[in-house]
């Protein structure tokens, strides 16, 4: 009895020094876990970019969506998708192809000039061409 009661006592003694680093142990885990939800919680919360963005036109708006990247256009009170994403843009078929696209400078420089007293009038019936129809890829 006296090897049993001897091993006892050897455990009492080392057991406030496990005591100690289980309690250390136990509290650096906590501490990394809360630090670990923290950093979680901050990323998931940060703020993102803004979804819509707009600009008016002298007939309406245009708002681009920039998550799905569709383009809406609103004019006098409807609006319509003009483009959605992996569309490309069809040519204008009313201007002329190797002709140098219109810059501010050259609106500002070419103003438009009355028309000549003996040319005919436009007829209203004829129309401009309408655009084709945006393609997917």
């Amino acid at each position: 009895m006296d090897d049993y009661s001897g091993q006892r006592k050897d455990r009492d003694e080392e057991s406030p020094l496990l005591e100690v680093i289980d309690g250390a142990v136990r509290r650096i885990a906590t501490s990394v876990a809360i630090a670990g939800v923290a950093i979680a919680i901050a990323v998931y919360a940060r703020p993102g970019p803004p979804r819509f963005e707009a600009f008016a036109t002298p007939t309406g708006f245009i708002r681009i969506d920039t998550r799905s990247g569709t383009v809406i256009g609103c004019e006098t009170g409807r609006c319509m998708t003009l483009l959605r994403r992996h569309q490309d843009l069809a040519p204008n078929p009313n201007r002329r192809p190797g002709s140098a696209p219109m810059t501010r400078a050259n609106e500002t420089s070419q103003k438009a000039l009355p028309a000549p007293a003996n040319a005919p009038a436009p007829d209203p019936a004829v129309a401009p061409a309408k655009a084709p129809a945006p393609t997917n890829r």
